[in-house]
């Protein structure tokens, strides 16, 4: 596994995702807003998809954008685990000793604040190949 999928497995266990929970039933296991291959939206604007497969490779296009610096959030490859969380959760307030921020740090390997350069780079490609 490498490091967008770590990446991915934390935050997915970090919001919740277990069955019956919203993300479950969404098919969106990091709970995002928006992603290629929604098919609407539930009621509290997260984006819902067609399966499983669906959601997670929306949120692996999603993870490696934050991480390689294509997005507005302001994140760079320099940006530390710390500063990605804070963006993905909207809580400018979470610290390294916040549960979420544990949980996730211990399926990347529990380096020590770590930069998202440490994580992944394009060149170790995308789980489950490119995009379409």
């Amino acid at each position: 596994m490498n490091g967008l999928d770590a990446l991915a497995l934390g935050i997915m266990q970090a919001e919740g995702f277990t069955s019956g929970s919203r993300s479950f039933k969404n098919c969106n296991p990091l709970n995002l807003r928006a992603g290629y291959g929604e098919i609407g939206k539930d009621d509290l604007g997260l984006a819902v998809f067609p399966d499983f497969l669906t959601g997670y490779r929306a949120a692996i296009q999603d993870l490696s954008a934050k991480l390689e610096g294509r997005t507005r959030t302001g994140l760079t490859p320099s940006s530390s685990l710390l500063d990605l969380l804070q963006v993905w959760t909207g809580a400018p307030s979470l610290t390294e000793s916040s549960e979420y921020y544990i949980v996730v740090w211990r399926y990347i390997g529990r380096l020590e604040s770590p930069q998202l350069s440490q994580l992944w780079t394009p060149e170790q490609g995308i789980p489950w190949g490119k995009f379409v």
